[in-house]
């Protein structure tokens, strides 16, 4: 975390007016991505920080994806919020029209020191994970896709 409470402020009023200028015109900018460090979401370390302090502004400014690393795996959520999966109103297609945004961890490329296998077994959040070696490779096509 940030060592001083002045910082900490400072940074989380820079956070909260950046995600609320970037939610200001959603036509212009349908997607708002962030990323972390560490994630909030992951059945092989979430991390109190992002979870506790970033995910509620998150929810609040309707950012559709984050992206994290630290934990040397690869992970993905269903949409989720205060640990509760959030999907969109066709159970078919839950990332349609998602209430919450979705987690994804990419922590495995270019790990010298093996990758991390998992805490625990699946949460009713975690969509997709591995613990094999891979990369995150992302194509936004248009505002739908």
């Amino acid at each position: 975390g940030v060592p001083y409470p002045q910082q900490k402020a400072a940074m989380l009023a820079w956070l909260e007016a950046d995600m609320k200028q970037a939610n200001t015109d959603r036509a212009t900018r349908p997607w708002i991505i962030v990323h972390f460090h560490r994630p909030a979401y992951s059945t092989g370390a979430t991390q109190v920080t992002p979870y506790q302090v970033f995910e509620p502004l998150m929810y609040k400014y309707g950012v559709d994806i984050i992206f994290s690393g630290h934990v040397h795996n690869q992970e993905r959520t269903l949409p989720v919020f205060n640990k509760t999966v959030q999907a969109g109103p066709d159970a078919a297609h839950p990332y349609a029209d998602a209430k919450a945004p979705v987690y994804i961890v990419s922590g495995n490329p270019g790990n010298a020191e093996e990758t991390n296998y998992f805490d625990r077994g699946f949460d009713a959040w975690t969509a997709w994970r591995s613990y094999h070696f891979g990369y995150t490779h992302v194509t936004v096509e248009d505002q739908n896709t």
